[in-house]
């Protein structure tokens, strides 16, 4: 009986130190710069055009065609990769995209809004030479375009072009290194 109650004690004491044995190990937290950069990340999709900072023509147009859905606009740009807000001035709203895999150069979309929050001009401040030239092939190609040659405060010759509802105009700037495609409406008051 003495062996027995002895055995029993033994196991008994043996236990504890057993379940620490066992225990599943926590893993160190990481520091809170680690954190940020994980959640910083963009989800990336299988869609090739997704977050290249590539919009046609008929983006732009659709854009301003329906300005007052703001959740539209928001998740068209979102989706072409102009995923962060930047601040701008008094009825600004900035859109920036040099976030996206790829592409490392800067780019942004301003939108200036009325008074009364009504998106009346949409400029795309590119420094890639593909987004200018593909607007400006659309633009020249498309009939319901009517365009005419200008000549900029910098001596440098840009394009203007005219639908029945909008005006635009296409440039560039910095001796070619940064280009703007501007949309806004006729009889707007900029």
């Amino acid at each position: 009986m003495k062996n027995w109650l002895f055995a029993v004690l033994l196991i008994l004491a043996a236990a504890p130190a057993d379940a620490q044995f066992f225990k599943k190990k926590k893993k160190p937290l990481p520091d809170s710069t680690a954190t940020a950069a994980v959640a910083r990340k963009q989800p990336v999709s299988k869609d090739p055009g997704y977050g290249n900072q590539q919009l046609s023509v008929d983006d732009l147009l659709d854009i301003m065609d329906r300005r007052d859905d703001s959740g539209y606009v928001r998740s068209l740009l979102v989706k072409a990769g102009f995923n962060r807000h930047a601040k701008g001035e008094k009825n600004q709203i900035v859109f920036m995209g040099d976030t996206a895999i790829g592409v490392t150069k800067y780019t942004e979309m301003v939108l200036l809004q009325s008074d009364t929050s009504e998106i009346q001009l949409l400029q795309w401040c590119t420094r890639h030479p593909e987004n200018y030239e593909g607007i400006r092939r659309a633009l020249r190609s498309e009939r319901r375009f009517t365009g005419t040659p200008i000549l900029t405060e910098d001596g440098e010759v840009s394009e203007a072009f005219y639908t029945r509802d909008y005006n635009l105009l296409i440039e560039s700037v910095n001796k070619k290194s940064k280009w703007i495609i501007s949309i806004w409406l006729r009889g707007a008051r900029l």
